[in-house]
């Protein structure tokens, strides 16, 4: 689904707006269950709106990625979050 239809959705939170936040969830939940093998959590501590907030962000700023693309790039930013409070060194890209 297109950061457009995100965006579009969020301007009323509806049924699909309300979809697709669980759809993030449900990714983030996946992350930590088949990557940190459940010993942690990407979000650590970070409310659902927040979360949600970051995805609108994105989306705005590139309208014509996905839905996925903009939760990756979530991920990315919360594990280099999440590395550096746990003194975990980031690789450089």
């Amino acid at each position: 689904m297109s950061c457009s239809t995100w965006t579009d959705a969020h301007k009323n939170i509806g049924l699909l707006a309300t979809n697709q936040d669980s759809w993030v969830m449900g990714y983030l939940t996946a992350y930590n269950t088949w990557t940190l093998k459940g010993a942690g959590d990407v979000a650590d501590k970070l409310d659902g709106k927040r979360l949600m907030d970051s995805i609108t962000q994105s989306c705005a700023a590139h309208p014509i990625s996905t839905i996925a693309d903009a939760a990756n790039n979530l991920i990315v930013q919360l594990e280099i979050r999440r590395r550096n409070a746990n003194g975990v060194p980031v690789p450089h890209r």
